[in-house]
């Protein structure tokens, strides 16, 4: 047994050797997305069913593409530039600039949620569909919010830990909205999945 863990201490201590110094956050945050997503996925396949399962993958597709469409990129300029400005010390500049960006991404985002929403309604799709497509549209704006967020956060941190603001928020609130839903056998429907996704936000 001793002989056993001195191998496998041996294998991770090696392991570490191979990660560079400072990335140790990037390969936590990538590999800790990739398993809350694939957990949420199984347990929202068993929970609402293959049609179920359909219509909030659509829509959680299509929300997801609005909220980095109405973005407008500004979560990378932000990180960037109020980093610049936060340097300078110039805060004027710096509350000016998270104005500017937050009022652009809320008017981007009402827009885009208006387009598709009329765009849904010119299409033929299935009703459940489009109930749980229009609820998840209702949670871009706090979606591109987030996002332009975590850009300023990056900006004002020094420190190699700053990597962990990109920690995976979504899919943790994926996962808590999973594990509600499969208690609940009333809630079991994809509205109430895109409801309770955004509500975890």
């Amino acid at each position: 047994m001793f002989a056993y863990r001195s191998s496998w201490a041996g294998a991770l201590h090696r392991l570490s050797k191979l990660i560079p110094k400072g990335a140790v956050g990037a390969v936590f945050s990538r590999g800790s997305n990739s398993l809350f997503a694939f957990i949420s996925t199984v347990l929202l396949a068993r929970v609402l069913g293959t049609d179920g399962y359909g219509a909030f993958a659509f829509a959680f597709v299509v929300t997801g593409a609005g909220s980095t469409i109405s973005a407008l990129g500004l979560d990378q300029l932000a990180a960037r530039e109020l980093a610049i400005l936060y340097e300078a010390r110039q805060w004027e500049n710096f509350v000016r600039f998270v104005h500017w960006g937050q009022r652009r991404i809320w008017c981007a985002s009402m827009i885009l949620v208006g387009a598709a929403i009329l765009l849904l309604s010119a299409i033929e799709i299935d009703a459940v569909m489009w109930r749980t497509t229009v609820i998840s549209l209702m949670f871009v704006p706090a979606y591109a919010t987030v996002r332009f967020l975590r850009g300023q956060l990056q900006a004002l941190d020094r420190t190699a830990l700053g990597i962990f603001f990109e920690l995976p928020f979504l899919n943790i609130g994926l996962l808590i909205m999973s594990t509600l839903l499969a208690m609940s056998q009333s809630l079991r429907r994809p509205e109430y999945a895109a409801l309770g996704f955004g509500a975890t936000l």
